[in-house]
């Protein structure tokens, strides 16, 4: 039966994973994992998951993987809700499968990121066409407020300098400049919903800044 499907021309069997790899809209970690065949309410556990997950047609057979991995990892758009999600994301793919994306998306914000050097990783996707990273500085800022209650702030207020260089040290301060340079990704300041891009020319006195601000 392989033998047979792999006897078809080329480009019917491209249209073939086209049809059965690309999804309607973003893809999601949660809706990674489903194209993985696991449980959307299923907690990957990294020792066991790390590394090895792949749609289960690219896995059926050397050939699939082969012919349709940069189909399914190109040609999808990524969208990781925090740099949790987008951390999982890049530990679970195998290291070549990560630089066949090129469309990816991820918030900063919304979560606590333990990671500071995922972002950095990005940099290294040297196939990507587009990647956004959107920083949240609301929801960093009222992050901010539940650990350090000396920070009397409402959104109505505005953001201050001094707060968005808070807000600018949570995401690490290490990857900025690195992402700044690479011209496929893009800086936004807001949310997955509404967001604008972020002045590139402001980024290293920015990162500088901050970078005096909280004494490295």
């Amino acid at each position: 039966m392989m033998t047979g499907f792999f006897n078809l021309p080329p480009k019917l069997r491209k249209r073939i994973y086209r049809e059965d790899l690309i999804r309607d809209g973003t893809t999601s970690l949660t809706d990674f994992k489903a194209d993985c065949g696991y449980a959307t309410t299923v907690i990957w556990s990294w020792r066991r998951v790390a590394g090895k997950q792949m749609p289960p047609l690219l896995s059926a057979h050397v050939r699939f993987d082969a012919e349709a991995a940069s189909i399914y990892f190109s040609a999808n758009h990524f969208v990781m809700e925090d740099v949790n999600d987008l951390k999982t994301f890049l530990e679970v793919l195998q290291p070549r499968h990560s630089q066949m994306i090129r469309l990816l998306t991820v918030e900063h914000g919304a979560s606590q990121g333990k990671d500071k050097e995922t972002l950095g990783q990005l940099a290294g996707m040297r196939k990507a066409r587009c990647i956004r990273v959107i920083v949240n500085e609301r929801a960093l800022a009222e992050r901010h407020m539940r650990f350090d209650h000396a920070i009397n702030w409402h959104w109505s207020l505005g953001m201050s300098d001094q707060l968005k260089l808070r807000a600018l040290y949570s995401i690490g301060l290490r990857a900025l400049p690195r992402l700044a340079k690479k011209p496929h990704i893009e800086l936004c300041v807001g949310d997955r919903h509404e967001s604008r891009t972020f002045d590139r020319a402001a980024i290293k006195p920015y990162v500088l800044g901050a970078a005096k601000y909280v004494q490295i």
